[in-house]
């Protein structure tokens, strides 16, 4: 299951699709089927992550649901 809505796929899938959208950046990641508009959470790509993966995505989901967010200008700041 990818997520609140139930649809099924595979292991290899869906862990393959959450890499993907990893690397492209583009979390949180809707579900793969292209009817539905849930987003994977965090709690399930847990599951079909490495670790540093899973730890990616939650912070990339944290950033895409914060508003106002502002970037450090200072690139010696961990958190620019």
């Amino acid at each position: 299951s990818a997520g609140p809505c139930g649809h099924m796929f595979c292991t290899a899938c869906l862990t393959r699709y959450i890499a993907t959208k990893l690397t492209e950046k583009d979390v949180p990641a809707k579900c793969p089927d292209v009817t539905c508009s849930k987003h994977i959470r965090p709690q399930v790509a847990a599951r079909f992550s490495s670790r540093t993966d899973f730890e990616a995505y939650a912070q990339l989901t944290l950033e895409a649901e914060m508003k106002n967010k502002v970037y450090c200008p200072f690139p010696e700041c961990a958190c620019a």
